[in-house]
This record gives structure tokens, sequence and C-alpha cells, in this order.
């Protein structure tokens, strides 16, 4: 840092620490200088880069520039597109209404573009825009402004339809003249059902020849149903799209919420969960507010200390060089507060930074950190500026040493998703890595005391670097053989096709890898009955029905307003094949889909979700859902796993219960992690046990001692403690939360 930047910011975080409120425990000035300092530096984390090259997030400097275009526009023929594309600048930025005016003023002004071949699409697009805008605004008035627990559902019903209708219905209007003027009208289809959906009138009013049977993939299960409660707990926080990690970080007992969204302006947000009483928004206590403009979260107990940290990515998808944020290390001081230890950890980097993953790989009982780095290559190489992914080393005392060239990952590349596991069970934890424009990256460890190169590219030779664009991915025993599989969608911005009726292409697939246990997988997508785009932007799974198979949930984050595509929800039917049951468990949320995090967040014995909502534009804001599970009548254990030799958080420990059943002895395997690389769920074992008879025996693989741990006697239902070396299991409350009465007391006062 320049000698002047640096004075300047020195005067900045003197004048905010005087300022600083009393409630926040910072535990040397030297570390006050240091978060003030770094929260100095996310103030001016805005691009300045020309709009054209970050059209997203900063949608005010589209309307700036195409409205300094029409001022000095020279040639009136041109005008009517320039001011489509400043209305549609409008509709990005949340100004519907003007925009919409903009679009009906010029809309008769292009109709004689239809006949002109080099012309048509202006005309088109005018068409278009002004038809998703009105649908926008039938959501933003129905969906938002009078938010309820039904808003935006697929399939829309009951409280969701909306009251307010005109904006819809001249959507609709629209929608049925583009159908009738174009040839490829798919997605045009789609959305007039949407849009009739919406307002109560699906199917009986589409006309036949449009209509589109919405319920192709759904299977109909009855016992699994969630509600989204976060309305009624007023935890529903609105924004841009983010990610959470769902972790109890007071260590009272449940789980908790720290949430990160886009925008500038949009600080994190630490929510507390107090039981009985609801949640309470911390952030201000803990310290955290400084922390804006947050994509990702991971977290984990890197110091061993037994409180979990957090670590926020930040600079995804950014292009200007020079100017990329950094991202931060939020360490838990067991307090209540948050303290940015970034600079003195060595994790300062200003790099496009769009995932990471916790994992020990040399197993000394700290944990490492995997960067996931965006490195954009330009078509000219004196343009290229790359940017290598980075692997971190836990030196023991709060700082990381990198290690990336030493250890043999050299991948540059745009790296979206990073996942840690110990494919080969060896003991040592291997790296899965998605890329959103080639090949994925399977590393197997071979780490040993001394020596580099310990990574090798392992890709080609598993059978594993398909599909050759996506974004999260992940370890997971999908099949419960204790053998972990690979699970990595595809992110295509394609059409809806599938849903009226035409089959996408094979690359537009997530792909299912099924451990072949001899450092090979088999591409069972098409057997598991996952051959469909999925349009998956942010991921995680966990087990909806408690019978110790892992479901997934994908949320469907694509940027553009017309790609309105349900959120999904697909059970795993028993390791033989994964079931659309999206419309059966009221999860299809229609806005766009981020970072997903499974737990029990009430303790009574099923798995919740939380989903945090709002798309890419400055405007395509949304309220976060989090989606109450009724329960599904299977047993079930938790365990709280700690480890002594191995990391505390003991991230990469396996486990298998072996349960007794009416017809025999069965296994359930699973391993600690936080799941997908969009949202992190809780690092307590919350393990289904179906329909068993009895808990038979625990087995828990610790990976740093090498050795496994036999536990007997447990029984169903219950949460255990258990701590590496320890001969038995510790018995723990769980005080299971009544959110009903939190939230009939709120409808009561709202009454009086």
């Amino acid at each position: 840092m320049k000698k002047q930047n640096f004075l300047f910011y020195a005067c900045i975080c003197l004048s905010q620490f005087l300022q600083a409120q009393s409630t926040v425990k910072i535990e040397t000035p030297k570390e006050t200088f240091q978060q003030e300092r770094f929260h100095a530096m996310l103030k001016n984390i805005e691009p300045k880069a020309d709009f054209l090259e970050y059209p997203f997030l900063v949608n005010y400097k589209g309307i700036e520039f195409y409205q300094e275009k029409i001022n000095k526009l020279q040639n009136q023929d041109q005008k009517i597109l320039l001011e489509a594309k400043l209305a549609e600048q409008y509709l990005l930025n949340g100004q519907t209404e003007k925009s919409i005016e903009i679009l009906e003023r010029i809309l008769p002004q292009s109709e004689n573009l239809k006949s002109n071949m080099r012309r048509r699409a202006e005309y088109d697009f005018i068409k278009s825009t002004l038809a998703i805008s009105y649908l926008r605004l039938g959501e933003q008035k129905n969906c938002i402004l009078n938010h309820n627990a039904e808003s935006c559902l697929f399939p829309i019903q009951n409280a969701g339809v909306y009251k307010f209708k005109d904006a819809t219905k001249h959507a609709i209007d629209i929608y049925k003249e583009i159908i009738k003027e174009t040839t490829d009208n798919s997605l045009s289809k789609w959305l007039l059902n949407l849009a009739y959906m919406s307002i109560g009138e699906w199917p009986d009013s589409v006309p036949a020849q449009y209509l589109i049977p919405l319920d192709k993939f759904d299977e109909k299960i009855d016992k699994i149903k969630f509600k989204d409660i976060a309305p009624s707990l007023g935890i529903n926080q609105t924004g841009l799209s983010g990610s959470e990690s769902l972790e109890d970080f007071d260590n009272d007992g449940d789980l908790d919420l720290f949430i990160v969204q886009e925008g500038f302006d949009t600080p994190a947000k630490l929510l507390i969960n107090n039981g009985d009483k609801g949640f309470e928004d911390k952030s201000q206590q803990a310290g955290i507010t400084g922390e804006i403009a947050g994509r990702i979260t991971v977290h984990a107990d890197f110091n061993n200390d037994g409180f979990i940290d957090v670590f926020i990515c930040r600079g995804g998808w950014q292009t200007q060089e020079n100017n990329f944020p950094p991202s931060s290390l939020m360490r838990n001081n067991g307090d209540g507060t948050f303290t940015n230890v970034t600079i003195e950890s060595g994790l300062l980097a200003f790099l496009p930074i769009s995932s990471a993953a916790w994992g020990d790989y040399d197993n000394d009982g700290w944990l490492d950190l995997f960067m996931g780095v965006e490195s954009i290559m330009h078509e000219y190489p004196q343009e290229q500026n790359p940017h290598p992914s980075l692997l971190y080393h836990n030196n023991k005392d709060g700082t990381f040493t990198e290690v990336t060239k030493e250890s043999g990952i050299n991948v540059v590349e745009m790296i979206k998703g990073v996942s840690w596991g110990d494919y080969n069970n060896d003991g040592l934890q291997d790296l899965y890595l998605s890329n959103y424009k080639g090949r994925r990256y399977l590393f197997k460890n071979s780490k040993t005391t001394t020596g580099t190169n310990f990574f090798t590219d392992e890709t080609l030779s598993a059978g594993v670097g398909n599909p050759i664009s996506g974004i999260p991915a992940f370890f997971f025993d999908y099949n419960n053989d204790g053998w972990l599989d690979i699970f990595t969608p595809a992110h295509y911005n394609d059409d809806p096709k599938e849903y009226v009726g035409v089959q996408a292409k094979e690359e537009t697939y997530p792909r299912l890898y099924r451990n072949k246990q001899d450092g090979t997988f088999e591409d069972v997508t098409k057997i598991m009955g996952l051959n469909r785009n999925l349009y998956v932007m942010g991921i995680n799974y966990g087990d909806i029905d408690y019978d110790g198979y892992p479901d997934i949930y994908a949320g469907t984050g694509n940027l553009k307003f017309q790609e309105l595509y349900p959120n999904l929800m697909l059970r795993n039917d028993g390791g033989n094949r994964f079931q659309d049951v999206t419309a059966a468990t009221r999860t299809g949320h229609l806005q766009k889909g981020h970072g997903v995090a499974f737990g029990d967040i009430d303790n009574d014995g099923d798995q919740d979700m939380y989903a945090v909502l709002g798309g890419g534009f400055s405007g395509d804001i949304y309220q976060n859902a989090m989606f109450s599970n009724s329960g599904n009548g299977n047993h079930w254990i938790y365990l709280n796993l700690q480890g002594k030799k191995s990391n505390r958080s003991a991230i990469g420990a396996r486990i298998k219960v072996t349960i007794e059943t009416e017809k025999g002895e069965k296994e359930i395997f699973t391993s600690v992690n936080t799941g997908g690389s969009f949202g992190a769920s809780c690092l307590r074992r919350e393990i289904g046990l179906g329909n068993a008879k009895s808990i038979k025996q625990i087995e828990v693989f610790w990976p740093t001692s090498n050795k496994n741990q036999v536990f007997t006697g447990l029984q169903m239902n219950a949460l255990y403690q258990i701590i590496e070396g320890n001969t038995s299991a510790k018995l723990q409350e769980l005080k299971k939360i009544n959110f009903e009465n939190i939230m009939n007391k709120k409808v009561e006062n709202h009454h009086d």
C-alpha cells in the first residue's frame, strides 16, 4: 500500500475507533486498528469499471450510461434501441414503473421494425422487456410489498395468489402477442403459464394451445411438507444474492444464522436463536456491520478455541484488475463479538474469490483453507492477468502461510466451487473444484510429513471432468456405501425447454458420479433420474425425511429476470433415484436461489432449511426464506463431534451408524463438513435412521489420530457429544423450540 493511502486509512481508522460502540469487544489495540483499516478498504469496493464491463449490482450506472448516450445522440434512427436499453436498466435497478413508462411510449414507434429483417431483433427486445417489466411489477406489488409465507412458491396457490393483478394481466396480453409473432417461444409460453397461475387462473383461463402441464416433474409424497416461517419470525432479510452459515455461534445448543448478501451498502447479519423468544439481530453488538457486500460464507473453528469462526468470500464475477475487494476472516471471540483478523492472519488478498472451504489437508489437527479464485482468461495474450486458486496452511498461531505452489495444485481457471472430502478413504482430505469455463478438477492428496507436489490431478483418470461449466459442487455419499460420491451441476442459462416438453441438451445436465471404490467414478446421472437442466446457482444437501439418504435442494439463481424457474427439492429414494418433490414439499421458490443451509433450527427432530433469495441486478431483491419441516416420523440421532488431536470442528471425521431394523442390520454413513459450496450447513451431524428399531453401534474415524472409536448403548432421537479419545458418548440436552408460540403472539399483537 502506498504511503499516502496508508496515512489516509490510518486517519479514518482512528476516527472510527474513537466512535466505536463499547458493546464490541476488541482484544488488542493492534487488532482494533487492523479491523478498522480493513473496513475502510471495504467502503471503496464498488467497481470503478465502465458499466459495460460490470453490468450488475450497479444498474444506476447503466441508467446514467444510456441516458448520456441518448443526450449525445446525433442519429435519431438509433434512439429507439437506446431508449429500450435505458428502460431495461430502470427495470434491473428496481424502478419498474419507469421502465414500463418508457417502453409503452416507444413500442408504437417500433412497430415498423417488425418487417425489417435487420432490425426485427430491436422490436422483439422492446416487447419482451415490456412483458417481463409488467411481470416483475406484479411480483413487486404482491410477493415483495405484500409478502407472506406462500409468496412466489411454485405452484402458486392459496395465499400466494396475487391480490393486485393488473400488472400481471398486462404481461399476459403481451406474452400472447409474442407467442403469435415468434417461432422459438418456449420461454414466453412458460412465463405466460406462470402469470396465469399467479393470478389464480391456471389452467382454466390459459388458451389450450399455450397450456403447459406444470406438474411434469412432480412426484406425489404426503408426509414431507415445509412452511416458510421467516416472515412470522422476522428473519426474512431482504436483499440481493448471498449466502449463510447456519451454526451454533454462541454455544447454547441451538442454531444461529450468519448471513451475507451482495450490495455495496449491505452489511453482514448475525441472527441469534434465543429459543422460545425467537431470533434477535445481534449484528451491531457483534461488531460485524462493517462487513459489507459478502457473497459466500464458510465456517469452522480455525483456531481450535471452541468457538466457530467465519470466512467471507468477496470479488466473484468482477473483472476489473486492481480493484478486487478483500475477503474476510472473522474470529469468534466467544463473548458474542467477532473480530476481523484478515490482515494479521496473512489471508489478506485482493482477488476475485468466489468460494472457499476448510479442511485439514496435512492432518496436523489445524484447519487449512482453500480459496477458489476466478481467473478470466481474455482473448488477447497481452491482456492476461491470471489469478491462481490458493491453498493456505494453518500455522497453529492464528496465522496462515500460502503453500499453493509447493502443494502441487496449479489451477488458473474460473473456479466457482470448492469441496474437501476423502474420496479414497485413505485418511487424507482430497479436493474437488468446479470451473465456470472449463473442466472440473479432482486432486488426490498423498501428503506425508515431508515433500512437495503431494496433490496430483486425477480428474481424467477418475472420470469426473464434466460438465464443462458450472458453479457449485460437493462430495457426499448418496448411496450409503461408505465411499464419497460427487455431485456437480452444470450452469447453462437455457430456455425452460423441458418444462414445455422439449428435452434439454445433455451438456446442460448435472453430473452425479458414483464412487467405484478403486479411484474411479461412474456417471450415474441418467440412472438416478437427474438427466435434466437444473439451472443451478446455490445448492446443498440434507435429509428431509430422515431415511438416512441425503437429499438435494437446488437454488436456481440464474441472472436474468426472465429466467424464473422454481428452486428444486430432489428427494433421494433409497439411493436408487432422485425424485422431484418440489411441489409436494412446498419449497419451489420462484425467486433467485443462492445460499442454502440445512439444520434442525427448532430442535424438534427434523431438518429445516434456510435459503438466501435475491438476484444479482441492483433491483432484484427478495426476502430470504426459512423452511420449517413438518416432520416425518422417522428416527434420528444428533452428534456433536469434538476433535482433540484432530481439528476441534472434527471436519473430515467419518461416521458409521449401524442400526437394527426389521430386515436386519443396516449401515448409514456420513462425514463432518458444511456441505455445498454456496451455503454452509451446521457441523452438528443430524443423522436420519429411518424406521430403525435401535442403534447397534456408532463408529467414528478421526483423521489426525487415524483411529476408529466405537460407541454402543446410544439411544435414538437424542443428542450426544463425542470427544476424540473419550471412551463414552455424553448425552446432551436438546431443548425443543416452539416457534408456533412466537408466531401466534405476533399475530395477537398485530390484531391488538
